[in-house]
Order: structure tokens, then C-alpha cells, then sequence
């Protein structure tokens, strides 16, 4: 049979890129973040803000969403996305966070946490412009991606934009960047020996669909416990591996399995 030509053994990387701190050899070596934040409060979770991680090895971005940008929630953020790749970080830690020297980035409470989550924690210049490059352009390429999403449907309105930025970052992962001189995905760049992608679950963003589910947990085994709904697709959930969907008539969103039939994205929901 055929081998991918991702299954031979790839030595170790060192990229060296002009707008990177120093030579990079690992995951969370060089992170860097931005915020963007005066959306519209989000539906159904009223989030206004959002924080984004890019790792500058890997170009793997995560972003995580917020009610506000204050110190609190952007230390919330910090510590969640080193909790949850702290087996991919080096001692557990990010080497260098690399962020813009403004007053949400800086204070007592926030010092007190990045102490124990990174090594190091440096600021992009201030008033001076392309100087926190990496952060500031994953920010603008996911929102392109959204506004695409929303562009292509009717009906839907601004306040869904997380939904549609996790489906952003969940393809960007798997999609080929130009910021690898090989013109491969994050993931590729990352898992050099796995096989081709399959990218089945990438639906198209608040289209119609149809799911197969129980109005009543409880009555899920019976004969008439289930019937098909119609739904809106908000995107794919990686860690369920099913799609996320508001039922309308359920008054529900969740992540589903069965979904039956995805339709064209002029969601009336």
C-alpha cells in the first residue's frame, strides 16, 4: 500500500522565524496573545471578548472567550490553556508569553498566577506598530473566516460570532498555513507520522440539519421516545465528536451524533 509521505520519521524542527524572540525546537516555547474585544454579548452566553494563544512553533492558535477583559478572566484564560497542554509544554510551563503592554496584561493578580505558568513574560512595544505580529494576525484571519460564515447565511445574527471562531480554529488546525515552509497544517507539523486528515465533520457553519434525538432523556430507549427535529449546526465539538446544534423546539443546544441531513446554510432558526 501507499505510505504517506507524513509516515517517514521527521528529524527535529528548528524554526527561525524574524518576528519570533529566538530559535524555536518545541510546543510553547514562544506563545503569543492579543485581545479583541467590544463584540456584540454573544448568544446564548453573553460573552463580549476574547483572548487568543498562538503557539509561534507550531502555529497552532487556541482562542477562549470572556465576558470582559479585565485581570481576572484573562488569568482564568491563561491558566485553562496551560492546564490543558500542559503535556505538551515543556515542564509544564510556557517558555516565553508574549503580550502588548497594556493594563489588562499587567498587575499584582496576573504576575502572581504567570509566575507558576511561564518562564518568562514580555511586551510588544508600545505605540509602535507590527510589534506583537503573530497574535494580531491570527486575530485577523479567524475573523475573516467568521464573516465568511455569516455571510453565506440568512437570518443569522452577529451574536452567534463564538460559535463561529471555535469552527475557525478547529479547521485552521488542519488546514495547510504559510507559515510552515512545507505549506502543511499545524496538526502535519505537529504529528509528522499521522495519516491524512479526515475532514468529514467540517459541515457547512448554521446550516438546516436534522437530528434524531429524545425530547426527554428519560424516555430515549422507548419506541416513541425519539423523532428527528430540525436543527442549526453551530459547528463540531472535538473532545464529544459530534456536532453541536440548537434545537429550536427543544429549546437545547448540544452536541449530537445523529444528526441525519445538513442542508444549505439559510437557517431560519
Amino acid at each position: 500500500s501507499k505510505r504517506s509521505k507524513f509516515s517517514k520519521i521527521a528529524p527535529k524542527r528548528v524554526i527561525t522565524d524574524p518576528d519570533s524572540i529566538l530559535p524555536l525546537d518545541h510546543f510553547g516555547q514562544q506563545v503569543d496573545s492579543d485581545i479583541s474585544a467590544k463584540y456584540v454579548p454573544s448568544w446564548p452566553h453573553q460573552l463580549r471578548a476574547r483572548i487568543n494563544f498562538f503557539d509561534v512553533y507550531s502555529k497552532e492558535s487556541s482562542h477562549l472567550f470572556m465576558i470582559s477583559h479585565n485581570r481576572i478572566e484573562i488569568d482564568s484564560s491563561l491558566q485553562y490553556f496551560v492546564s490543558s497542554n500542559s503535556h505538551r509544554l515543556r515542564d509544564g510551563k510556557i517558555g516565553v508569553w508574549k503580550t502588548d503592554g497594556s493594563g489588562d496584561f499587567r498587575g499584582d493578580n496576573l504576575s502572581g498566577v504567570a509566575s507558576s505558568l511561564l518562564q518568562k513574560h514580555e511586551y510588544s512595544i508600545p505605540h509602535e506598530p507590527n510589534t506583537n505580529p503573530f497574535a494580531e494576525r491570527d486575530l485577523g484571519v479567524s475573523k475573516k473566516m467568521e464573516l465568511s460564515f455569516l455571510h453565506q447565511s440568512e437570518n443569522i445574527p452577529e451574536c452567534v460570532w463564538p460559535w463561529g471562531a471555535n469552527q475557525a480554529i478547529n479547521l485552521r488546525r488542519f488546514l495547510p498555513t504559510k507559515g510552515h515552509a512545507d505549506n502543511i497544517s499545524p496538526y502535519q507539523f505537529l504529528n509528522p507520522n499521522a495519516p491524512p486528515v479526515d475532514m468529514s465533520w467540517a459541515k457547512v457553519m448554521y446550516c438546516d440539519c436534522t437530528v434524531v434525538c429524545s425530547a426527554n432523556p428519560n424516555d430515549v430507549h422507548s419506541k416513541l421516545g425519539q423523532r428527528g427535529y430540525d436543527a442549526c449546526h453551530l459547528g463540531y465539538d472535538h473532545k464529544r465528536h459530534g456536532y453541536i446544534l440548537w434545537v429550536k423546539d427543544l429549546k437545547r443546544i448540544s452536541t449530537f451524533r445523529s444528526v441525519t441531513s445538513f442542508g444549505d446554510p439559510k437557517s431560519s432558526h
